[in-house]
């Protein structure tokens, strides 16, 4: 049996250096359900490039590397330098137990850098 669905917000910080590397960690317990819509990134300063997303399980939510990132001028916006993905064209479905990994590179400055996966959850109960 699972509760029904609420709002609700994963978030997650990484500060890094000049060049310097992150991980970027959104944990779902053991009995949660998440159902993400949209990724926001909100960076202090500077660049960055994600050079990986995947889960606990190994599945990759993209292609992204080390030598072929996505780097942070095709995310952040010059408006206060935030900006999001935009709502996905499928939900981003996580389970329990479930740990979503973002790898990420600063640019030549360090920064601070936020993340925002917007979307519901709910308890399950077996």
């Amino acid at each position: 049996m699972a509760s029904e669905f609420y709002p609700f917000y994963f978030t997650d910080r990484v500060t890094f250096g000049a060049a310097g590397t992150g991980t970027l960690t959104l944990t779902v317990g053991a009995t949660e359900e998440f159902i993400g819509e949209e990724m926001i990134f909100v960076v202090s300063s500077g660049t960055f490039a994600i050079e990986g997303i995947r889960d606990s399980s190994g599945k990759a939510y993209s292609s992204a590397s080390v030598t072929d990132p996505i780097p942070s001028a095709a995310l952040v916006t010059t408006i206060a330098q935030r900006t999001n993905i935009g709502k996905f064209s499928a939900p981003l479905q996580l389970v329990p137990n479930t740990v979503l990994t973002l790898d990420v590179t600063g640019g030549t400055s360090g920064a601070t850098l936020d993340i925002i996966v917007r979307g519901k959850k709910r308890t399950v109960v077996s």
